[in-house]
């Protein structure tokens, strides 16, 4: 489509008694453009069976523009359009289904039928392609007693056949790109799925021998003796007394100020496992002083760089 050569062509002016809406037909699309002023409203397809066209022809007429010029814009008869604007006006839903549902339509394509075809028509579109329209009036029949033809159901199954292919290519899309990722990420790890007897020349991996795995067992302080020292705890030179109401001195107690930095200390902790003790102790007492609100040097004083340290280390 050469979307250079598209225009659109005015249908609908303003005049007196309507100064602000105006409607305009897209000259490859064949879409209806409603502007309010020079603004775009909505776009409404060309189907007059479309319940989209009869809403905007509704709205329109509600709003003052004439029956003329609405008949000769869109070629509908004016007592519809002024059937369809007065249940639009009334706000009762059910008046206004059967006013867009047409001659007969009031009659036999209620809510009920509706709503059973639009819940049947997955299953049987699913299955058959071809017949599932005579397949659901049977059901319609046998179920609801409701004898209804192809041309009335056809609007609905319709509409109900587009959603359901698009729903599927949707759907088959999004496979496609599974599984085109799959194979992008086996051409990238070839090695990934195969087995490790494969590879001949890499030495098997030998399971320990039953008298090994005792004399494991039988050195396991000397294992101990070979783990890294952990870092001093604070509490390692005290020992726990027997009475700890004799002795209160147990737990040093002081006294700690910026204590509310403890609601970051999450982030903080982040920061030092992405960049290391060394480095991330200067960036987490900068952004605790900016916490604190000291965002310059003069503001800084009031910061207790020993609680800090107690806090950040």
């Amino acid at each position: 489509m050469d979307e250079s050569a598209s225009y659109l062509q005015s249908i609908l002016g303003t005049d007196k008694r309507n100064p602000v809406f105006s409607v305009s037909k897209h000259s490859q699309t064949g879409q209806f453009h409603v502007y309010y002023g020079f603004e775009l409203f909505e776009i409404v397809p060309s189907d007059r069976g479309d319940t989209r066209f009869k809403l905007m022809v509704a709205h329109l007429f509600n709003v003052g523009i004439k029956l003329t010029a609405l008949h000769e814009a869109f070629g509908v008869d004016p007592r519809t359009i002024k059937k369809w604007g007065n249940a639009l006006k009334s706000g009762d839903a059910q008046r206004l289904i059967k006013a867009l549902a047409g001659r007969g339509g009031d009659r036999k394509l209620t809510p009920a039928v509706m709503h059973f075809v639009r819940m049947r028509f997955p299953a049987i579109y699913r299955g058959d392609r071809y017949t599932y329209s005579r397949r659901i009036r049977e059901e319609l029949k046998e179920l609801l007693q409701v004898i209804l033809s192809g041309e009335t159901l056809r609007p609905l199954l319709g509409e109900l056949k587009a959603q359901f292919e698009k729903g599927e290519s949707q759907a088959n899309d999004a496979a496609d790109d599974t599984n085109s990722d799959t194979n992008d990420e086996s051409q990238r790890m070839p090695g990934r799925h195969q087995s490790p007897q494969t590879d001949t020349g890499k030495q098997s991996i030998e399971q320990p021998s039953e008298g090994a795995t005792e004399e494991c067992e039988g050195n396991e302080e000397t294992a101990h003796g070979l783990e890294e020292p952990q870092s001093p705890s604070p509490y390692d030179k005290k020992t726990e007394p027997d009475n700890r109401k004799e002795s209160a001195e147990f737990f040093e107690t002081r006294w700690c100020s910026h204590l509310g930095l403890l609601l970051f200390s999450h982030p903080l902790l982040s920061l030092v496992q992405a960049l290391g003790p060394s480095g991330a102790t200067p960036v987490c007492q900068w952004l605790s002083q900016v916490l604190m609100g000291a965002s310059n040097l003069e503001q800084s004083k009031l910061i207790s760089r020993r609680d800090l340290e107690l806090l950040l280390g």
